[in-house]
């Protein structure tokens, strides 16, 4: 979306920043030594140097609501504000999305605690987020009990994910069918910040 590269324009802090604050925020006002040893893989003064830059100038609830509010608008641009299929998505996606175990997942933990927001589309994203900040939080216990890098264990991620796949079931491919042509309508909107 383009606060990826831009910022959040109510919020003064560079693009960076508000996007890795907005991602811990939903843990509360942590310094930024605590989240850069959540984010690992990322450079940990980068993150920490964020984190700090963030507190300095806006709350989590602030960044919180400047997260959901682009991401919910970018969605609604490139899909529409209720894409065919939605409703079905939501039935599938939420309760496979909380059914996991949040021990040792704290990104997770602390997205579930804020909960969903109630409107389709921020529910549909709010699902997608805590997929993938469990996923990211699997990744990191994965490669750190093993030993090893962030990129050279993936299937320790992958067993850890297994419980969200058993929510899912035989409807998992109900799921991506529904998805398919919304991630092929996002990654064709336009130019991400990666591409300039």
């Amino acid at each position: 979306m383009p606060e990826a590269g831009t910022g959040y324009p109510a919020i003064d802090l560079a693009p960076a920043a508000a996007g890795l604050a907005s991602r811990a925020a939903c843990l509360g006002a942590v310094r930024g030594e605590a989240v850069a040893a959540l984010f690992a893989p990322i450079n940990p003064a980068r993150v920490a140097g964020a984190l700090d830059a963030a507190w300095a100038v806006t709350t989590p609830d602030d960044l919180l609501d400047a997260r959901l509010t682009a991401a919910t608008g970018y969605l609604a641009d490139v899909l529409g504000a209720e894409p065919d299929g939605i409703d079905r998505a939501l039935e599938l996606l939420m309760p496979a999305a909380i059914a996991t175990p949040a021990e040792g997942h704290p990104v997770y933990a602390g997205l579930r605690e804020i909960g969903f927001p109630g409107a389709p589309l921020g529910d549909l994203w709010r699902a997608c987020d805590l997929v993938r900040e469990r996923r990211g939080d699997s990744h990191r216990n994965a490669w750190v009990t093993a030993g090893f890098d962030p990129v050279e264990i993936e299937r320790a991620t992958d067993r850890q994910e297994r419980a969200l796949a058993e929510a899912l079931g035989a409807n998992a491919d109900d799921l991506f069918a529904l998805f398919e042509p919304w991630a092929r309508a996002v990654i064709t909107s336009g130019p991400r910040s990666w591409e300039r």
